[in-house]
């Protein structure tokens, strides 16, 4: 996936990003374990990105974890708009 940005990142911010990752991996992957592993590669580098994404906004780990999840579990098979349609206050 092509950056369309160029952010530097401080090593706690990596740290936190990391963390969200996981913990809502470890939701998805569950939602996923029938589904096939090129389905689950695909997921996982959909969730980096939208973390990526999401991570320039004022939001804490807590709402950024719950638009990621509810876009992945309460649409499935819709296609999600960007993180600009998202209003993270409001999660």
């Amino acid at each position: 996936m092509p950056a369309s940005r160029v952010e530097t990142f401080e090593p706690e911010d990596l740290a936190t990003l990391g963390q969200i990752f996981d913990e809502t991996w470890a939701v998805i992957a569950a939602a996923l374990q029938d589904s096939d592993a090129e389905s689950r590669a695909a997921a996982r580098t959909r969730l980096a990105g939208l973390l990526l994404e999401l991570s320039g906004r004022e939001a804490s780990p807590q709402q950024i974890r719950r638009v990621v999840l509810h876009m992945f579990l309460e649409a499935p098979g819709r296609s999600v708009g960007g993180p600009q349609e998202m209003q993270l206050s409001s999660t």
